[in-house]
């Protein structure tokens, strides 16, 4: 028997299905900001009244609004008859005891008005420090100095009251896009899913133990379909990456041929699990549905489980193809008293509805990157970041490690012309960047040619890419060796010793022209059809990854063709040649790509600037954010989630990208307020902490 309680405000316990709101949630909130509980009664008067509105699974009295840097430190004004001996400061603000004692502050609290600025800051602003609106304008002195508007006036910009505003309202008016939250108490999961996924359900696993534990979701109007999916992990290994790359694309490969292998690079969840996430494309060796290709990718994940173990699965009956897209996720799970599990989250469309409609790509995007999914004992709720906008431009150093031995005419052609579109789609971007080249010689150390060292010339990459593939000893045009026949190749400690070459470690001298910028991100992108050898190999993977954003791409290397379908093989023995290869690129938040399976050079550019732009964006968000819940306005226009116009949210560095005519630069007024975004969206809040080796929960 199992018992479920559910409290009006309250997280249901032992629950399986949506939370019931409560009533209350449906009614229109009043113009109260989603606040901070500490700014409870200072922001406006509404305030107290917003925190008592509840929504799914959210206890919206710990509703908070994220706050993006606060006003800078400002220097003491302490001066006088307190210095300098009497040094007593119980409150840690800044300000000497017998110094408050002269003031209307309270020793013992360094915020006395409690509107999120110390008393030394509000010396430093001009605010009174016992009065959180000093100007009585209704918006808080923190608010104030946080969007740009003056706490010491209550009409900053002109006629217009401050509190009137758009940009100290920004957080009132709207809410995050709202979604339905499952909870599995077998699986220890809580699910995230849109409204047009309401079809979800635990499937029972009797004669199991949990894990594992199945739950099912899809939409049937765009025949995307999914699973959550806990397993224990194979040989006690969690890892993500290994999850993924290991027992499930092995069992989407025996359904067929693998056309897309695309690995992303580890990060953090809400609760700080690591997670890893795979893109695949598969073409089956016969027709089915995505349903059907659900079931069999299910037993062959779980391992444990027989076809027939599982039940109540809906029937697989609809519509038929060949081609299919899959997007998945891994999250590493290591209970202190139960054994180790992986949490999978898989999602399978046809590949022709993917590639033609960009709502399928938001959604399955959404459902694979981990934010949907938290433990059980997690619960949501809303927030809201409001962030000042900035011309910042980003900076990225791109560094290339190429193959140093001749490589078949076909493959030097498409590395040519993947050069050359890198290089005429940066110009077009708005990223400062700037090109290096060099090659994997055991004998060359990484070292660019001088010239050109660093350079943004899209020719002089081709050229130097073409030295790169045809390098040959004593030739005058470059400053590489290229005489270590038969030694194989070092890309990975090569790209290892030009780094620290550029950065100027071991004693290295590096000139103007070799040296990194310190303000600049720097990506490395891998190029090789040979194993990755060298004897600092694993340091180097180490230090790299540290280092650099690391891109690794292994590049066609046909051996037979047998009339449509094209073998690869190259100098590759099996998958222990690749490891290095997806290790390097996991560990340091990068990509690995077979491009022997994918030819696509446009996706491949695509996400590399989608990356290098997150990386470098000004605006990342102080929370993790549940990514189905994102809604985005700038200057009080909401804004599309798009990556031609509107904004993307990218989960690996946790910030928003604007594009097109929402680019910042064309938004950002020349009088007035200050032009600004206001973010809103659901965030969990962590039951369970992973922590070191272990997590604080119990459960798996």
């Amino acid at each position: 028997m199992s018992i479920c309680i559910a409290l009006l405000g309250v997280q249901a316990i032992g629950c399986e299905g949506p939370v019931p709101a409560d009533p209350a949630a449906d009614a229109s909130p009043s113009d109260a900001e989603v606040s901070d509980a500490g700014d409870l009664g200072t922001e406006d008067a509404d305030a107290a009244a917003d925190a008592s509105v509840a929504r799914d699974v959210h206890d919206a009295s710990d509703t908070s609004e994220d706050t993006a840097d606060g006003p800078a430190d400002t220097p003491s004004p302490d001066t006088g008859p307190c210095a300098p001996d009497a040094t007593a400061d119980r409150d840690g603000d800044g300000l000497r005891d017998c110094k408050e004692a002269t003031l209307c502050t309270d020793p013992l609290d360094g915020d006395t008005d409690g509107d999120g600025l110390s008393d030394l800051e509000e010396l430093g602003h001009g605010t009174d420090p016992c009065d959180p609106d000093t100007d009585g304008d209704g918006v808080s002195d923190y608010r104030e100095i946080q969007v740009g508007l003056n706490p010491t006036d209550k009409t900053t910009y002109g006629d217009t009251p401050d509190s009137e505003q758009w940009l100290a309202r920004a957080c009132r008016q709207h809410s995050p896009r709202d979604v339905n939250y499952y909870t599995s108490g077998p699986g220890n999961w809580t699910i995230a899913l849109p409204k047009s996924m309401s079809n979800y359900q635990t499937l029972p696993t009797p004669g199991y133990s949990a894990p594992p534990a199945v739950g099912i979701y899809g939409d049937p109007l765009r025949n995307l379909v999914g699973m959550v999916l806990a397993v224990r992990a194979p040989n006690g290994n969690a890892n993500p990456t290994d999850a993924l790359d290991g027992p499930l694309r092995q069992a989407v490969d025996a359904q067929g041929d693998i056309t897309l292998n695309y690995l992303d690079g580890t990060d953090t969840t809400h609760d700080g699990k690591l997670a890893a996430n795979l893109d695949l494309e598969v073409t089956t060796d016969q027709p089915t549905t995505a349903k059907k290709l659900r079931e069999q990718i299910l037993y062959a994940v779980s391992s444990t489980l027989e076809p027939g173990d599982v039940q109540n699965l809906p029937s697989t009956v609809g519509p038929e193809d060949t081609k299919f897209r899959i997007e998945a996720t891994a999250l590493r799970r290591r209970p202190a008293s139960r054994p180790a599990n992986v949490l999978y989250s898989i999602n399978i469309v046809p590949t022709s509805i993917y590639r033609s409609r960009a709502s399928v790509q938001r959604a399955i995007d959404d459902l694979s990157n981990g934010s949907h999914l938290a433990d059980a004992s997690a619960s949501a709720l809303p927030n809201c970041h409001r962030q000042v906008l900035t011309t910042q431009s980003s900076k990225v150093d791109f560094f290339w490690v190429l193959s140093w031995q001749p490589s078949i005419a076909e493959e030097v052609k498409f590395i040519d012309t993947f050069a050359a579109d890198f290089a005429s789609d940066l110009k077009a971007s708005r990223i400062d960047y700037r090109f290096g080249v060099t090659q994997s010689c055991p004998v060359d150390d990484g070292l660019m040619n001088l010239p050109p060292g660093w350079h943004r010339d899209a020719q002089t990459l081709r050229n130097e890419v073409e030295l790169a593939y045809t390098c040959a000893p004593a030739n005058p045009a470059t400053r590489w060796l290229c005489n270590a026949w038969g030694q194989g190749t070092y890309p990975i400690q090569n790209a290892w010793e030009g780094v620290g070459h550029m950065k100027g470690l071991g004693g290295s001298n590096p000139t103007p022209d070799e040296a990194l910028r310190a303000d600049a991100e720097l990506f490395t992108i891998i190029i090789n059809n040979e194993p990755a050898l060298g004897p600092k190999r694993t340091q180097a993977i180490k230090t790299l990854s540290s280092w650099s954003t690391v891109f690794s791409y292994i590049p066609y290397t046909p051996s037979a063709i047998d009339g449509s379908t094209r073998i690869c093989s190259g100098s590759f023995t099996g998958p222990q040649d690749l490891n290095p290869y997806k290790k390097v690129a996991a560990e340091s938040g990068g990509a690995f790509v077979d491009m022997c399976l994918f030819r696509d050079g446009k996706e491949m550019l695509d996400r590399i600037f989608e990356k290098a732009l997150a990386e470098t964006s000004a605006y990342k968000l102080p929370k993790r954010p549940i990514s189905s819940t994102l809604e985005v306005y700038m200057n009080g226009q909401w804004v599309p989630r798009s990556e031609d116009d509107g904004y993307t949210y990218s989960s690996g560095s946790n910030s928003l990208v604007f594009h097109g005519s929402y680019k910042p630069s064309r938004n950002i007024a020349d009088n007035g307020p200050p032009s600004l975004i206001a973010v809103h969206y659901d965030t969990y809040i962590a039951g369970c902490k992973a922590t070191g080796d272990v997590d604080t929960c119990a459960r798996p």
